[in-house]
């Protein structure tokens, strides 16, 4: 079902208005699922960027209140952006890994003897479950 111009407008107004509750804002414009919503935005490019663009100016309103409220806890809110923003406010970690790193970019490349030896000195190391070492036994997959 192609959403007719009205019907979309009323749904951009809606969705900016419900702050992204993408099924309210269905209901809100006349639709009784947001099924259409999302299959307009699959096939209208015009309608996708409207919607994202929506989605960005709230993002801008939410992260500059976590600026205004730096001072209090603002837990909730931050986990919203760090969701919707990783690259700025997702914790950043890094692991310091001594030793020699091997690995392949695809695991579809490797043999079946090659993942359980992986396996198997994961679970001799203790960084698999012991339960895994049931699979490596089993002679089904050698």
């Amino acid at each position: 079902m192609k959403l007719s111009p009205v019907r979309q407008k009323k749904f951009l107004e809606a969705l900016k208005e419900t702050k992204m509750n993408v099924t309210a804002a269905a209901r809100k414009s006349g639709l009784t699922s947001p099924v259409a919503c999302y299959m307009q935005r699959k096939t209208d490019l015009d309608f996708a960027e409207k919607w994202a663009d929506i989605e960005t100016e709230l993002l801008d309103a939410l992260e500059e209140q976590e600026f205004r409220d730096a001072k209090r806890a603002s837990a909730d809110r931050h986990w919203v952006l760090a969701r919707r923003r990783p690259e700025r406010w997702a914790q950043k970690r890094q692991t310091a890994i001594d030793g020699v790193i091997e690995h392949r970019h695809e695991i579809r490349d490797m043999t079946d003897k090659e993942l359980i030896a992986i396996v198997a000195k994961g679970v001799e190391e203790g960084s698999i479950d012991p339960e895994w070492k049931a699979l490596i036994d089993d002679e089904a997959l050698r």
